[in-house]
């Protein structure tokens, strides 16, 4: 039996509260407010500094499934930032938030609509290369092949988000 169709929409880089580009992402949030898919992702630098919060709140009342990957700008601190570290706000300001507005944060776990037979994964990715494919090349040799054969079980499709990286897109499934 065929499922319906899914409506994802997705959008990244909205770099919430600088200037430059604030028509275009109310104009895009009026747009999806108005049309609301069935699944809505961000993907990467949402909002820069404490702007996070205030760009996942213009979807709260979005009724649709909602997921995230944080992006380096989302991630930036000062020396006296009141929220800590970067790492404090990867870990675990960033996914608290997330959550407080309905948004099921990737870099945690996958997203599995089951109904749908369909996972999204998502990855940040950002300045950490020692996962590159050139290093597990140096640190594994061989392992290249057996690492792209690797497919996800428990869906017959899955979408790969992840911010500026490039190494896992051979993990779609074949047709």
């Amino acid at each position: 039996m065929d499922q319906p169709g899914l409506k994802i929409t997705l959008t990244a880089d909205l770099h919430w509260g600088i200037a430059r580009g604030m028509n275009a992402n109310h104009a895009m949030v009026d747009y999806v407010l108005a049309n609301p898919p069935d699944v809505f992702l961000l993907a990467g630098d949402i909002g820069h500094s404490h702007h996070f919060a205030e760009c996942l709140g213009k979807f709260k009342q979005l009724d649709c499934i909602k997921a995230l990957v944080p992006g380096n700008h989302d991630i930036w601190v000062t020396q006296d930032d009141q929220r800590g570290t970067s790492w404090d706000l990867y870990s675990n300001i960033l996914p608290k938030i997330a959550s407080e507005f309905g948004f099921h944060y990737l870099d945690k776990n996958p997203l599995h609509l089951d109904k749908h037979g369909l996972s999204i994964v998502g990855n940040m990715n950002w300045y950490d290369y020692s996962w590159s494919e050139q290093k597990i090349l140096e640190n594994y040799p061989g392992e290249e092949a057996r690492l792209l054969s690797k497919r996800l079980l428990e869906a017959n499709t899955m979408i790969l988000i992840t911010f500026a990286g490039n190494m896992m897109t051979n993990l779609l499934p074949e047709k």
